[in-house]
């Protein structure tokens, strides 16, 4: 039954395409993509993605919420116990550093199990799951994929107080970077981490920061990409 359904999305796919492709973009890509994204939503309720346990929303007080960017759904995608599954809307929970399903059905949501998630998108975002004795488990933003890699770990803490007879809770962001190089991971905390880790370039860098206004105290993210990603082409 499953083989039949995809077949018809297979050649779904193709009308699709032909009808409308852009002019930059392969015929099969375009094809491929339509495909599987068809796929997951004709599938949905039948595929393993939806067998997490049931995920218990939190009930904010005011407008607080340990969620990344914020508390709507993000339309991603997920790979899955080694499956792609595209058109997906997701939530991710960096208190608890979860990732939360919406049912298909727009009611009940589903925790993903954490140990099967190898990486997950939020629009143009990619996570990827890290399960190694050099940086504690869990998910890290990939901010720059080459050679050497760029990760961020993005945390909330939780705090509640009470104010004027009220109780008042706050989730604080913060972001821990850090470097891949050589199958090592390096914190950055500072400019110098960053100089200490690219010392044979140092000189090009510190021009390179100078003729780009570049600064870590004004964005450290921004910064941290563009210094690797200069360092990687000398």
């Amino acid at each position: 039954m499953r083989k039949l359904v995809f077949t018809k999305l297979i050649i779904l796919s193709v009308v699709l395409c032909s009808l409308g492709q852009a002019p930059d973009t392969t015929f099969s890509e375009v094809a491929i993509a339509n495909t599987w994204k068809l796929y997951t939503q004709g599938m949905k309720g039948q595929l393993p993605l939806y067998n997490g346990s049931r995920y218990h929303d939190y009930q904010p007080l005011q407008d607080e919420h340990p969620y990344f960017l914020n508390d709507d759904w993000q339309e991603g995608s997920v790979l899955y116990n080694g499956n792609r599954y595209a058109a997906v809307a997701l939530l991710y929970n960096i208190f608890t550093d979860e990732v939360i399903l919406e049912n298909y059905n727009g009611g009940s949501m589903t925790l993903l199990i954490a140990e099967r998630v190898q990486s997950f998108s939020l629009g143009d975002r990619t996570f990827i799951r890290l399960d190694n004795e050099l940086v504690k488990t869990g998910f890290y933003e990939i901010l720059y994929d080459g050679d050497i890699k760029v990760y961020a770990k993005r945390i909330k803490e939780f705090s509640e107080t009470i104010s004027s007879a009220e109780i008042v809770r706050t989730f604080n962001e913060k972001v821990k970077y850090f470097i891949l190089r050589d199958g090592r991971y390096y914190p950055v905390k500072s400019k110098g981490s960053v100089f200490d880790l690219f010392k044979d370039h140092k000189k090009e860098l510190a021009r390179y920061m100078r003729d780009t206004n570049l600064s870590f105290k004004k964005n450290r993210e921004h910064t941290l990409v563009k210094l690797t990603e200069y360092y990687t082409g000398l």
